[in-house]
């Protein structure tokens, strides 16, 4: 099966799908040359990819642990910590 399918209402599956057709979306915004209302129609599905986008990242990074060698020169994990900006 191809991971490039798009769901029903058209949406990319995968983040690297998502995040390409969000980048794709910055390049015609940026272009200025889209009618208002089909500029309207894009930057919304920009907003939507960028959540999806998001809700992937957040959902990865709770998923990664960090390797540690401790005192003894054994390894454990932890649950990754994002630095607070």
């Amino acid at each position: 099966m191809a991971r490039n399918k798009k769901t029903e209402e058209g949406t990319p599956q995968t983040f690297e799908e998502r995040f390409q057709r969000l980048k794709d979306i910055v390049e015609q915004l940026s272009e200025g040359d889209l009618p208002l209302n089909e500029l309207e129609s894009v930057f919304k599905e920009g907003i939507s990819l960028c959540q999806l986008c998001a809700e992937d990242l957040d959902r990865v990074e709770q998923s990664v642990q960090v390797l540690i060698k401790d005192s003894e020169e054994r390894f454990r994990t932890e649950p990754f910590e994002r630095e607070q900006e």
